[in-house]
């Protein structure tokens, strides 16, 4: 059942509008959320009106939508010419370094979950309340070159590799809100998509790294956005 938004927009939600991020009017009154100590505030996410996503094929690998003109899947890096993935590692001499105690060849996860200490940083005047129950922590494969982290929009064809809706339930991460992308060397590194409520390395939520910066990242790194969403990225043991 879908819930009518003052922007005319049909959404999935019944609290926030799932297509421009717009607190709905009819949002059934919530249970006090734990008090903050808030050092930023947050906003119902929202994202620039973009061209829509065309109807057509999709990625024989994947899945995700892709243009009838793209050479390579921007997901996952298939070639639609050759049928093939690119190569997972490669000799160090070809990319750049790693960063301190990254192991180039090792393959990667991300483990998703709610983090009471950020969400209690992060809450400000805004009245959000954490899902009960709380999610579990939930394991991500980081397979192929980029990895998209936001909330999946049917509507705009998007469809994240890390789906915080899915994993956290979490209102305040922007649809395409990061990326995660590695080299042939497969070092990673990690870019803000221009979030609404940005992206952190930290929980204190003092400071959001540059949108449109790519930092490097390697394992042990945490990430932290929205509104109690943490992700840590790990090897995966063989």
């Amino acid at each position: 059942m879908s819930t009518a938004c003052p922007n005319g927009h049909d959404s999935e939600w019944p609290d926030w509008c799932s297509v421009c991020g717009e607190r709905l009017a009819a949002a059934s009154a919530a249970p006090a959320a734990p008090a903050p100590t808030a050092s930023r505030t947050l906003s119902p996410t929202a994202t620039p009106a973009a061209a829509a996503v065309p109807a057509g094929p999709t990625c024989d690998n994947c899945g995700v939508v892709r243009r009838e003109d793209d050479v390579f899947c921007e997901s996952c890096g298939y070639d639609f010419a050759s049928g093939s993935l690119p190569e997972a590692t490669g000799s160090p001499a070809t990319g750049s370094a790693a960063p301190d105690g990254a192991n180039s060849s090792a393959p990667m996860h991300a483990r998703v979950s709610v983090d009471l200490d950020f969400f209690n940083a992060s809450v400000g005047d805004v009245e959000l309340t954490l899902p009960d129950p709380v999610p579990d922590p939930q394991v991500v494969p980081l397979a192929g070159i980029r990895i998209l982290i936001g909330r999946t929009s049917s509507s705009r064809g998007i469809f994240p590799e890390i789906d915080v809706r899915a994993l956290t339930d979490d209102p305040a991460v922007s649809s395409r809100h990061a990326m995660l992308e590695r080299d042939a060397s497969t070092n990673w590194t990690l870019t803000d998509l221009g979030s609404t409520n940005g992206t952190f390395l930290t929980p204190a939520a003092e400071k959001a790294i540059d949108a449109g910066t790519a930092h490097p990242i390697a394992a042990g790194t945490t990430i932290y956005l929205g509104a109690w969403t943490r992700i840590v990225l790990a090897e995966t043991s063989a």
